[in-house]
């Protein structure tokens, strides 16, 4: 009985060892399918609003529609990026403006923070980290 009592304990750990293994591999296998192509809301954000503040220094002259958001849908009509065609009025986004050729900081701040009217340049700014 004595030699039995080895392989066996040894084939519950193996066996404990790889359901842990698999576990673990199981948690991070949505980011070796995806990789970087999904950009979330807050990424979108961030990336538009880098440009604004960084790069053009919260300059009030420069319209917000000329930020372009590339792989993220921010007019909410499933397609993304400044080849973007849509008409901007996708089914949840609840637009007030013309359509647009592209999914721009404009169309984000709209769509998924529902600024809108006269104050939304100011607004989206202010979002932005802009002090107008």
């Amino acid at each position: 009985m004595k030699g039995i009592e080895l392989p066996i304990n040894i084939l519950i750990i193996v066996a404990i060892a790889v359901i842990v293994l698999i576990a673990v591999i199981a948690m991070f296998y949505p980011a070796f399918i995806s990789g970087s192509s999904i950009v979330t809301l807050e990424a979108a954000k961030t990336q538009a609003c880098r440009s604004i503040v960084e790069g053009l220094k919260c300059d009030t002259g420069i319209g917000l529609n000329t930020i372009i958001i590339y792989d993220f849908d921010a007019d909410k009509d499933n397609t993304k990026g400044a080849t973007d065609a849509g008409t901007g009025t996708g089914a949840s986004c609840p637009t007030t403006v013309a359509p647009v050729s592209n999914d721009n900081l404009y169309m984000l701040c709209q769509c998924y923070y529902q600024l809108s009217g006269a104050s939304l340049p100011s607004d989206c700014r202010k979002l932005c980290g802009c002090a107008t």
